[in-house]
């Protein structure tokens, strides 16, 4: 079975590194920013970068505010403060070697996202990974990308996220999509999105894979564990 995974969410918890982003950005431009807390609340229930510039910082540019987030939120001084989601390790390394494990993330540069993949001692776990500079941030780019791989490996997949542009993006491409609830988005508004499964960390994902795979080892047809409504 091939695992597409997201990365901001799942598998690294981003709260640090976008919030400090936000915060020299918006503190450049002679504003105050919010805490840490308050900051991630709002992404947590949907609210996009220039929402928050827009409705905690009416004094700011938010086009230009958001230029500055794009070209920072990605810098390898600033991606340092990611940490590792919980379990996340744990479960790559009990993953890796029984399943296909690639990462589908819409981050835009490559090289610095690899070389935190490595200093996080995660890269070597990812049989593949599914990347593009020409992306604006959208869950058709990550529908495309999936789609192209799949017609390389056209087996039984799940992809397994923390947005509704996840299960967007599962669902375009007509595959399973796994929900983790303590990722970018609230449980309630990743739920309303309709998963097919929800897990509370990506360490849940071990014990699905074991649903999947039966007491017997073997997997069990496709339409058996594809959601209904799809």
């Amino acid at each position: 079975m091939t695992l597409y995974i997201d990365l901001d969410g799942p598998v690294l918890d981003v709260s640090r590194r976008y919030h400090e982003a936000y915060r020299t950005i918006v503190s450049g431009m002679g504003e105050t920013p919010v805490e840490r807390e308050v900051y991630w609340r709002l992404k947590r229930i949907g609210w996009r970068e220039t929402e928050i510039c827009a409705r905690m910082h009416p004094g700011i540019d938010r086009d230009r505010y958001l230029d500055l987030f794009v070209s920072r939120i990605e810098e390898p001084g600033v991606l340092a403060a990611d940490l590792l989601a919980e379990g996340a390790g744990r479960t790559l390394a009990a993953l890796k070697g029984r399943h296909r494990l690639v990462l589908a993330t819409l981050r835009r540069r490559g090289a610095p996202m690899r070389a935190q993949l490595a200093g996080l001692g995660i890269l070597d776990f990812f049989d593949g990974i599914l990347q593009t500079e020409a992306n604006h941030g959208s869950w058709r780019t990550k529908a495309t990308m999936i789609a192209g791989d799949l017609q390389s490996h056209p087996v039984d997949s799940l992809l397994v996220g923390d947005t509704e542009g996840d299960i967007l993006a599962a669902r375009s491409v007509r595959i399973r999509a796994l929900g983790v609830r303590n990722g970018l988005r609230d449980p309630g508004l990743l739920a309303a999105a309709g998963p097919c499964t929800l897990i509370d960390t990506i360490e849940g994902l071990i014990g699905h894979c074991a649903e999947v795979l039966g007491t017997n080892g073997s997997q069990a047809s496709m339409g058996e564990r594809s959601c209904a409504r799809w």
